[in-house]
């Protein structure tokens, strides 16, 4: 599904207010969307804190970012509120983007999370960068979730297409 050199396929996502956002909103500029499990995850959130550490230069290539969780909403506008940053927070609700795009993540959640509002399903750690016409040029995913991609990968990246 996440082949380079493809469109990256149509799915919608939820902003921070339950708005509704079609993957097709992020054409016109290169994005970088990266898929975490959940503010639970503290690996996630070293992913993310390394990333914001890096916005300015994302900025620079003219590239926006999307930070795309399955978690519960409340969860993703306090990690946007914390960051402050120009990165747009969403929210796939009942992992149906990670579902069609194949990185769904099956009881992946730790047992008593769902305490807290969170599925027992989430996402593979997953990052995916498109151009401005929404094709995939770099694809990284991993059953792992330990292993994750360093931003000066997704700068390398983007200043091939700029």
């Amino acid at each position: 599904m996440l082949t380079i050199g493809h469109i990256l396929p149509e799915f919608e996502l939820e902003n921070t207010t339950k708005n509704i956002l079609s993957s097709r909103s992020f054409l016109g500029k290169p994005a970088v969307l990266l898929f975490y499990r959940g503010n639970w995850c503290p690996l996630c959130m070293a992913q993310i804190k390394e990333i914001s550490k890096q916005y300015k230069e994302i900025e620079k290539l003219g590239a926006q970012v999307f930070l795309i969780s399955p978690q519960p909403h409340k969860y993703s506008a306090s990690l946007s509120k914390k960051y402050n940053l120009n990165f747009q927070f969403l929210t796939d609700v009942n992992n149906k983007a990670a579902s069609k795009l194949q990185i769904l993540s099956k009881h992946g959640i730790p047992a008593g999370f769902q305490v807290l509002g969170y599925d027992s399903d989430t996402v593979l750690p997953t990052v995916i960068i498109t151009d401005k016409k929404g094709k995939i040029i770099f694809a990284d995913l991993t059953d792992n979730y330990r292993v994750r991609p360093e931003p000066d990968t997704f700068l390398a990246v983007l200043k091939t297409i700029t």
